[in-house]
């Protein structure tokens, strides 16, 4: 079911050649490694989740 992925050769990748999963799998990695939240104004179900939790709270 998980397929491996070669971080390297998937970063020297053009955008036009990544698929959006592959580009939200890098995203996800980045934040774990770096250790740091990434921005969500990219992504717009985060971001509905966000003002949602902010409206409701």
């Amino acid at each position: 079911m998980t397929e491996k992925i070669d971080l390297k050769k998937l970063y020297h990748e053009s955008k036009k050649e990544r698929t959006e999963k592959q580009t939200k799998m890098e995203r996800a990695l980045e934040g774990v490694v770096c250790g740091f939240p990434r921005n969500t104004a990219d992504d717009p179900i985060l971001k509905n989740s966000k003002t949602q939790e902010n409206t409701n709270g």
